[in-house]
């Protein structure tokens, strides 16, 4: 990594660190959203994931790789201990049939029972491909961590996090929490 990229990066994360810490010093929510595809799972890597969309199949729901779960899982376990609330915040297929949207929500629900089988989450909510994350988040206040930049521009009550700092994230949030 070169040095701007550096400055850059460490700068990202103290913003990140002190967003956070002036939203819990202000009594805001300790509630987490969290995307799925491309933030907790490689989706985007599947190969052949939009032409299994235009065919209707849940194949690269089921299939995508996770990301970084290990840590992931024993953060989010912290933080509940803690008694943060933990959602997943994801969206159907662009233009999905009612048919293929309940079998993307029973393929997501599977992907989470492998991959983070020790978390229970506090409510898993669909959306439809169109609606922005941060309607959802807006009206209890919280955090929204996801890759894309349209839903994390979208929240106005609360803090947007990228997926790529989802870790320093909940550990920024970890310790806060613990202060609180």
């Amino acid at each position: 990594m070169n040095r701007k990229a550096e400055t850059t990066e460490i700068g990202i994360l103290m913003r990140i660190s002190t967003a956070i810490d002036a939203y819990l010093r202000n009594g805001g929510s300790k509630i987490i959203y969290i995307d799925m595809d491309g933030t907790i799972n490689s989706f985007y890597d599947v190969d052949g994931w939009l032409t299994d969309l235009h065919n209707e199949s849940v194949r690269p729901y089921l299939k995508a790789k996770g990301k970084n779960l290990p840590h992931v899982a024993r953060l989010l376990k912290a933080l509940q201990k803690q008694g943060w609330r933990i959602n997943i915040l994801t969206a159907l297929s662009d233009g999905c049939s009612r048919q293929y949207g309940e079998r993307i929500k029973e393929a997501k629900f599977q992907w989470l029972r492998v991959h983070l089988p020790s978390i229970k989450f506090d409510d898993i909510i669909f959306l439809d491909y169109k609606t922005q994350k941060g309607d959802i988040v807006d009206k209890t206040g919280g955090f929204l961590i996801d890759d894309n930049q349209t839903h994390l521009e979208s929240v106005k009550n609360g803090i947007a996090i990228d997926a790529k700092y989802i870790t320093p994230a909940l550990k920024f949030m970890k310790k806060g929490g613990d202060k609180k």
